[in-house]
């Protein structure tokens, strides 16, 4: 593969032709200085079963490219897997699985297997910490009612959100989401721990759930104003566009169950917003998806199921 990614629908077809493209563009993503033979390194592999078994030409031992990968033991062609990701890449309010079964022919089920293992590569392990300074608030997700007083609200999930700013409090980065069981500096602080340099500055409202975070070593900006509206405009300003983004994506029906693996996939579109190419988009979902081990459905489930 001569080429980093695709940039059109055509290039994306001349490409993949048939299995073995497929393969070969999986082999050169996940060893980009060309794959070695791990017992002589013997750079000469034979290519067998359309790529998806390399053979060292030097002593015979074989390797299995997509083994360590979200596509090990896949049923599917990986054709069906590039082109789901390619068509995944290509939907600006994002992919559901009714319209993805439609466009490639696939059945519901297999279309839900795949893009919630797809989401699951989003979130890379070794992603940078956020900083220098960030911007943390919570917000409800799901249903109609009214939320209690003090941050409570029956059969809805509450998301944290942190917003990565620079130096001047001004301009905004990248982003972090994720479901928290409750607004508590219990939940709260661990979350920023996750999310956020140690010491960095964060910028909240005057909720008491985040006063520990002086004891937990970071620097803590109050922002108290008469207008709701005018404070923590970034963070509001996240919330209020993947609200938007579900609704647009799923109609809203989204169960407390999935939400992360959504919140998953608008985090990794927001932080490549400004990508001029769904190629370079495809190239780095690619790119994530050979270094993310292996999930079952029934592990996914699961993983889908102990979210906070």
């Amino acid at each position: 593969m001569v080429f980093e990614f695709p940039s059109t629908q055509a290039e994306f077809e001349t490409a993949f032709k048939d299995e073995l493209s497929c393969m070969e563009y999986v082999i050169s993503v996940r060893w980009p200085g060309g794959p070695r033979c791990s017992a002589c390194q013997n750079d000469k592999l034979w290519r067998l079963k359309d790529g998806k078994i390399l053979e060292c030409s030097a002593c015979g031992l074989q390797t299995r490219p997509l083994a360590g990968t979200i596509f090990q033991d896949t049923h599917l062609p990986m054709m069906v897997w590039l082109r789901t990701m390619w068509h995944v890449m290509s939907q600006k309010l994002g992919a559901n699985a009714t319209g993805l079964a439609r466009t490639l022919d696939m059945s519901y089920p297999t279309a839900w297997n795949i893009l919630h293992k797809l989401r699951r590569t989003m979130v890379r392990g070794d992603r940078e910490l956020l900083g220098p300074a960030v911007e943390v608030d919570e917000s409800f997700f799901g249903g109609h009612e009214e939320g209690a007083p003090g941050r409570v609200a029956k059969d809805k999930a509450l998301v944290a959100v942190a917003v990565e700013l620079a130096p001047d409090l001004r301009t905004m980065g990248r982003c972090r989401l994720e479901t928290i069981p409750d607004a508590s500096g219990a939940s709260l602080i661990p979350f920023i721990q996750r999310v956020a340099v140690p010491g960095v500055t964060v910028v909240t409202d005057g909720w008491s759930g985040y006063l520990p975070l002086k004891a937990a070593g970071f620097t803590h900006l109050v922002k108290v104003q008469n207008k709701p509206d005018a404070m923590l405009k970034h963070a509001h300003l996240v919330f209020s566009l993947v609200k938007r983004w579900l609704l647009g994506t799923l109609q809203g029906g989204v169960s407390h169950d999935h939400l992360d693996s959504y919140l998953d996939e608008y985090v990794f579109r927001f932080n490549r917003r400004r990508s001029g190419s769904r190629g370079k988009l495809f190239r780095r979902l690619m790119e994530q998806a050979v270094v993310t081990p292996p999930i079952t459905r029934e592990e996914l489930r699961a993983h889908m199921k102990s979210q906070p």
